[in-house]
């Protein structure tokens, strides 16, 4: 008996919409990466050389995974949306895709959290939180997961919490 198809949204599905317009304004950092601190020069190289991340797919960021495990806070804030994307729209086709939740997961909630989220602005993080929460309804509700619940909550801690920068 074949397995159903994984659940997908569609690029005019409206958190993907909010989502897009609410980082239209992050710039492309140049390089995205580059090669410090990379251990595989190809890899990187492949991810720098992504031009259009509006139609990157899972395979093209297999292809510059290297990329997305060295990238820093400036690089994150333009992938992020472009990460969330690919899962949404890719996961029925490339069930790999759903691996980059990992990444996803990582930069919102992980050690280097810091780093990102006070870069955020609020209508990003409306936007963050309206698509993660349809794909904890949508995609990953039998496992009871709730993303979107615990990156409010990091979201909360940040705003209240005192500067980490070092400046004041």
């Amino acid at each position: 008996m074949p397995l159903d198809p994984l659940p997908v949204m569609t690029p005019d599905r409206p958190e993907l919409v909010a989502l897009a317009a609410a980082f239209a304004g992050v710039p492309r950092p140049v390089p995205l990466v580059g090669r410090t601190g990379s251990y595989d020069y190809e890899e990187s190289d492949a991810f720098d050389a992504i031009e259009n991340w509006g139609e990157v797919t899972p395979e093209t960021l297999f292809a510059g995974y290297e990329g997305l495990i060295i990238m820093g806070p400036e690089t994150a804030h333009f992938v992020l949306p472009h990460l969330i994307r690919v899962i949404c729209l890719h996961r029925a086709r490339n069930e790999a895709a759903d691996n980059f939740l990992m990444f996803v997961k990582g930069l919102l909630v992980g050690p280097h959290r810091w780093d990102l989220v006070p870069r955020l602005t609020s209508g990003q993080r409306r936007a963050l939180l309206d698509v993660l929460a349809a794909m904890d309804r949508e995609f990953y509700s039998p496992s009871g997961s709730d993303l979107a619940g615990t990156v409010a909550e990091v979201f909360a801690a940040i705003a209240w919490a005192p500067d980490r920068s070092g400046s004041g």
